[in-house]
C-alpha cells in the first residue's frame, strides 16, 4: 500500500520506503500520548452562508435557552493531540458552545490524519481536523472542507550535525523520520526544494509522532520532519540537533493552515447539524484567541498531553477569530491555500490534475457574517 492509500483499520500505513515505526493512528480508542504533538452539495451555499451568519449571533450563554429547543444530536469529532488541532474543540466542549447548539460531542483522538478520514468513510466520525498533509483526500471526494481556523508555525526539519546533516542539501540520500500524510512531509518537501531536491532524494521512514523523539535520539535516522513540541524537545535534549528549516522559513508565501472537514454523506443528510457545528466552532475560535492559557488547560484535560508541552506551541501559531475565519473564506484566502496544496499534490503525482475548490468544499460563501454577540 502506497503512502497515499488509506489505512481502513486505523493503524499504521506504509511509506515510500516500505519502512515503518509505530502506529499512525489510535483508531477510535482515546489514548494517552504524553510526548506527541500531536460534488458540489445542493445545500452547500445556503449551508455555509447560514452557518457563518448564525455564528454567535448569540453567545453560548445567550443561546442556552435555544439549545433546549434544538433536537440533541450526538456527533463524533476527530482531532490530533496538539494545540492547533484540538484546542477549538476542547474550548467548544468546556465553554458550552456545542451544548448551546444542542450538540453532544464525542471527541476521538488520533495520531495522524489518514485514519481520521478512514473513520469518516466508515461512518464512525462525522467531523475532523484535517491537516494540509492529507487535504488530497477530500480533493479525491473523501469528505468536505469546511474552514481553516489557524496557521501552524510549529513544523520544522531537524538534522544531526554529528552526521553532517545541517543544510537542505545535506539531506540528500539520508533517512528521515516523518509521519507520512502530515505537515511533516510538506515541510520536508519545502526544505528539500531549497536545495533543488525532491522527496525521492531522501529515504522517508514513516514514524508516528510519539515515536519520533525516541527514534531521533537513538540515532535511528540523522534527520526528522515534524512539529513542536517534539522538535523542541529534541533540540533541548540533543546538543547535536539543529533546525534546518521551519514554517517561518516559508511563511507567509507558504502556509500550513489547520482545516476542518465533514463526512460528505453526513453533510448532505444533516445540513442543519453541520450549520450548528460551524456556529459552535466559530464561537470557540474567538474565545480561544482571547483565552489561550485556558485553551491549553482544557485541551490538556481532553488529550492527556501535559500542559507545558502544549504551551510550547502557543506562540507558534497564527490564531484566527471567528470573524477572521469568515473573512478568510469569503475573500478567497482559504481557496488560495487549498489551490497551493492542490498544485503540490499534482507535482508529486498524488492527484492527476487540479481539482476545483467547489467540488470538495461546501459551495457558496457568505458575504457577511455575525460571528459573535459582540459583532452583531
Amino acid at each position: 500500500m502506497s503512502h497515499h492509500d488509506i489505512d481502513i483499520a486505523g493503524g499504521g500505513f506504509t511509506g515510500r520506503t516500505g519502512k515503518e515505526l509505530g502506529p499512525t493512528g489510535q483508531g477510535l480508542r482515546k489514548q494517552k500520548v504524553p510526548k506527541a504533538r500531536y460534488s458540489r452539495l445542493g445545500v452547500g451555499g445556503a449551508l455555509f452562508a447560514a452557518s457563518l451568519s448564525l455564528a454567535a449571533c448569540g453567545s453560548a450563554s445567550s443561546t442556552t435557552s435555544k439549545a433546549s429547543s434544538l433536537k440533541p444530536v450526538n456527533i463524533a469529532v476527530a482531532y490530533l493531540p496538539n494545540l492547533q488541532s484540538g484546542s477549538a474543540l476542547a474550548v467548544g466542549i468546556d465553554q458550552g458552545f456545542f451544548k448551546a447548539q444542542g450538540l453532544i460531542v464525542k471527541p476521538v483522538q488520533f495520531q495522524t490524519g489518514p485514519p481520521e478520514i478512514s473513520a469518516m468513510q466508515a461512518g464512525d466520525i462525522q467531523f475532523a481536523s484535517i491537516g494540509p498533509g492529507i487535504m488530497y483526500l477530500p480533493m479525491k471526494g473523501l469528505g468536505k472542507y469546511l474552514f481553516s481556523d489557524a496557521v501552524s508555525l510549529a513544523d520544522s526539519v531537524v538534522g544531526n550535525k554529528a552526521d553532517g546533516v545541517t543544510t537542505p542539501a545535506s539531506l540528500k540520500g539520508k533517512n528521515v523520520l516523518v509521519p507520512l500524510g502530515s505537515t511533516g512531509e510538506l515541510i520536508l518537501l519545502e526544505t528539500l526544494h531549497l536545495a533543488g531536491l525532491n522527496l525521492s532524494d531522501v529515504h522517508m521512514i514513516n514514524t508516528a509522532p510519539n515515536e519520533q523523539i525516541t527514534g531521533f535520539l537513538s540515532n535511528s535516522a540523522p534527520a526528522m520532519a515534524g512539529w513542536a513540541p517534539n522538535t523542541t524537545e529534541i533540540l533541548d535534549k540533543s546538543s547535536s540537533a539543529v533546525t534546518i528549516a521551519s514554517d517561518r522559513t516559508f511563511y507567509p508565501k507558504t502556509a500550513f493552515p489547520v482545516n476542518w472537514g465533514v463526512a460528505s454523506g453526513f453533510a448532505a443528510s444533516h445540513p442543519g447539524v453541520v450549520k450548528r457545528f460551524v456556529t459552535a466552532m466559530l464561537e470557540a475560535a474567538t474565545y480561544r484567541t482571547e483565552h489561550l492559557n485556558t485553551a491549553v488547560s482544557e485541551l490538556s484535560r481532553l488529550s492527556s498531553v501535559p500542559q507545558p508541552l502544549l504551551a510550547e506551541t502557543k506562540n507558534l501559531t497564527v490564531w484566527f477569530t471567528g470573524a477572521q475565519m469568515v473573512k478568510n473564506y469569503t475573500s478567497g484566502r482559504d481557496e488560495t491555500w487549498m489551490k497551493s496544496y492542490n498544485k503540490f499534490y499534482v507535482v508529486e503525482g498524488i492527484l492527476p490534475s487540479a481539482v476545483p475548490f467547489r467540488s470538495y468544499s461546501l459551495a457558496g460563501v457568505a458575504t457577511s457574517a455575525c460571528v459573535s454577540a459582540r459583532d452583531c
